[in-house]
């Protein structure tokens, strides 16, 4: 379970200070090895996850000491460090998050708006900050992402009205 999202750099500066694998986490707090695993298990103590794996857990002194004051929630901590690396594939968990940075929200739902299939193909596309992404395909066969920048999706749409207007 996600128990807070930190966003950006400066949220990372903060919070990620003194990492600390479970052994020594476990005397920093006092308590036994198993006893931080159960805890782990519960999700009743924030933990992150080292980026590229499942096993090894990470845990920081400044988020353990906002914790034992109640200042900070348990479960895992997910870090976000910009808006483009947020695919709110898990977006009941990020409610707080939403909460906290509301820009977000509204830029979701205009994204839902502009998402959108092309009449009848298996083309969609999705307006973003960094470009277009068409999605070609479906995932019961294959799929493929491509990016076109707003540059050259300007580009293709001059093309296509001089095309237009050739004809």
């Amino acid at each position: 379970m996600i128990g807070a999202v930190l966003k950006g750099e400066i949220e990372a500066k903060k919070w990620f200070v003194g990492p600390m694998k479970a052994k020594e986490t476990a005397e920093y707090l006092n308590i036994s090895l198993y006893k931080l695993r159960k805890m782990i298990k519960e999700d009743k103590i924030p933990y992150s996850r080292l980026w590229g794996t499942d096993r090894l857990l990470l845990f920081h002194k400044a988020i353990l000491d906002a914790w034992k004051s109640g200042e900070f929630p348990s479960g895992s901590v997910e870090l976000l460090l910009d808006d483009e690396s947020i695919d709110f594939e898990h977006e009941e968990a990020l409610g707080e998050h939403y909460k906290r940075y509301p820009e977000l929200l509204e830029k979701k739902k205009v994204e839902k708006r502009i998402n959108k299939p092309l009449a009848h193909s298996n083309i969609s596309y999705t307006i973003k900050d960094g470009g277009v992404y068409l999605k070609i395909g479906d995932k019961n066969n294959m799929e493929i992402t491509v990016c076109l920048s707003h540059a050259a999706i300007e580009e293709i749409h001059n093309d296509l009205k001089k095309y237009r207007n050739y004809d």
